[in-house]
Protein backbone atom coordinates (compact mmCIF):
# COMPACT_ATOMS: atom_id res chain seq x y z
CA UNK A 1 0.00 0.00 0.00
CA UNK A 2 3.02 2.29 -0.04
CA UNK A 3 1.96 3.53 -3.48
CA UNK A 4 -0.52 5.79 -1.65
CA UNK A 5 2.21 7.64 0.24
CA UNK A 6 3.06 10.20 -2.49
CA UNK A 7 -0.63 11.04 -3.01
CA UNK A 8 -1.18 11.48 0.73
CA UNK A 9 1.92 13.65 1.01
CA UNK A 10 0.82 15.83 -1.93
CA UNK A 11 -2.48 16.48 -0.13
CA UNK A 12 -0.83 17.21 3.22
CA UNK A 13 -2.14 14.00 4.77
CA UNK A 14 -0.03 12.09 7.26
CA UNK A 15 -0.28 8.33 7.41
CA UNK A 16 -0.36 6.33 10.64
CA UNK A 17 1.09 2.89 10.13
CA UNK A 18 -0.52 0.15 12.18
CA UNK A 19 0.38 -3.44 12.89
CA UNK A 20 4.02 -3.59 11.79
CA UNK A 21 3.92 -7.30 12.67
CA UNK A 22 1.06 -7.95 10.24
CA UNK A 23 -1.26 -9.53 12.82
CA UNK A 24 1.70 -11.70 13.93
CA UNK A 25 2.38 -13.00 10.40
CA UNK A 26 5.73 -11.23 10.68
CA UNK A 27 6.74 -12.91 13.93
CA UNK A 28 8.43 -16.19 14.79
CA UNK A 29 5.31 -17.51 16.52
CA UNK A 30 3.01 -16.72 13.60
CA UNK A 31 -0.61 -15.59 13.59
CA UNK A 32 -3.46 -16.81 15.75
CA UNK A 33 -5.53 -19.74 14.53
CA UNK A 34 -8.39 -17.37 13.60
CA UNK A 35 -6.24 -15.45 11.09
CA UNK A 36 -7.58 -15.99 7.55
CA UNK A 37 -4.17 -16.68 5.97
CA UNK A 38 -4.13 -20.04 4.22
CA UNK A 39 -1.66 -22.78 5.10
CA UNK A 40 0.24 -21.93 1.91
CA UNK A 41 0.43 -18.25 2.85
CA UNK A 42 1.53 -19.09 6.38
CA UNK A 43 4.30 -21.26 4.94
CA UNK A 44 5.62 -18.27 2.96
CA UNK A 45 5.78 -16.16 6.13
CA UNK A 46 7.41 -19.06 8.00
CA UNK A 47 10.07 -19.33 5.27
CA UNK A 48 10.85 -15.63 5.63
CA UNK A 49 11.00 -16.02 9.41
CA UNK A 50 13.39 -18.98 9.08
CA UNK A 51 15.59 -17.01 6.70
CA UNK A 52 15.86 -14.16 9.21
CA UNK A 53 16.68 -16.58 12.04
CA UNK A 54 19.48 -18.08 9.94
CA UNK A 55 20.82 -14.57 9.42
CA UNK A 56 20.89 -13.95 13.19
CA UNK A 57 17.80 -11.79 13.59
CA UNK A 58 14.05 -12.14 13.85
CA UNK A 59 11.49 -11.23 11.24
CA UNK A 60 9.62 -9.27 13.93
CA UNK A 61 12.65 -7.10 14.58
CA UNK A 62 13.17 -6.48 10.89
CA UNK A 63 9.47 -5.71 10.36
CA UNK A 64 9.36 -3.22 13.21
CA UNK A 65 12.55 -1.50 12.10
CA UNK A 66 11.42 -1.32 8.48
CA UNK A 67 8.05 0.16 9.45
CA UNK A 68 9.12 2.51 12.23
CA UNK A 69 12.17 3.90 10.46
CA UNK A 70 10.38 4.84 7.23
CA UNK A 71 10.55 8.64 7.11
CA UNK A 72 7.34 8.76 5.05
CA UNK A 73 5.44 7.07 7.91
CA UNK A 74 5.93 9.37 10.89
CA UNK A 75 3.89 7.19 13.25
CA UNK A 76 3.87 3.41 13.65
CA UNK A 77 1.56 1.80 16.19
CA UNK A 78 1.97 -1.63 17.74
CA UNK A 79 0.14 -3.26 20.60
CA UNK A 80 1.43 -5.29 23.51
CA UNK A 81 0.22 -6.19 26.98
CA UNK A 82 3.80 -6.90 28.01
CA UNK A 83 5.95 -3.94 29.15
CA UNK A 84 9.11 -5.87 28.25
CA UNK A 85 7.89 -6.22 24.66
CA UNK A 86 7.33 -2.48 24.49
CA UNK A 87 10.87 -1.82 25.76
CA UNK A 88 12.30 -4.35 23.27
CA UNK A 89 10.40 -2.76 20.38
CA UNK A 90 11.72 0.69 21.28
CA UNK A 91 15.27 -0.75 21.39
CA UNK A 92 14.75 -2.38 17.99
CA UNK A 93 13.47 0.91 16.58
CA UNK A 94 16.64 2.68 17.69
CA UNK A 95 18.94 0.15 15.98
CA UNK A 96 19.87 0.40 12.31
CA UNK A 97 18.57 -2.34 10.05
CA UNK A 98 19.95 -4.17 7.05
CA UNK A 99 18.29 -3.02 3.79
CA UNK A 100 19.89 -5.93 1.92
CA UNK A 101 18.16 -8.33 4.31
CA UNK A 102 14.89 -6.44 3.81
CA UNK A 103 15.24 -6.87 0.04
CA UNK A 104 15.73 -10.63 0.33
CA UNK A 105 12.83 -11.00 2.78
CA UNK A 106 10.60 -8.94 0.48
CA UNK A 107 11.52 -11.30 -2.34
CA UNK A 108 10.62 -14.32 -0.20
CA UNK A 109 7.30 -12.64 0.66
CA UNK A 110 6.44 -11.82 -2.96
CA UNK A 111 3.57 -14.36 -3.11
CA UNK A 112 1.81 -12.67 -0.17
CA UNK A 113 2.84 -9.01 -0.53
CA UNK A 114 -0.07 -6.56 -0.50
CA UNK A 115 -2.53 -9.41 0.01
CA UNK A 116 -5.87 -8.36 1.43
CA UNK A 117 -7.11 -10.75 4.11
CA UNK A 118 -10.80 -11.59 4.26
CA UNK A 119 -11.72 -11.23 7.93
Amino acid sequence: MTELLPLAKSKGIGIINGSPFGSALLTDRGPAAWHPASAEDRAVFQAASEFCRKRGTSIAKLALQFASQNSELPTTLFSSANPESVRRNVEWHEQPFDMELVAVVQEILTPVRDKQWEY
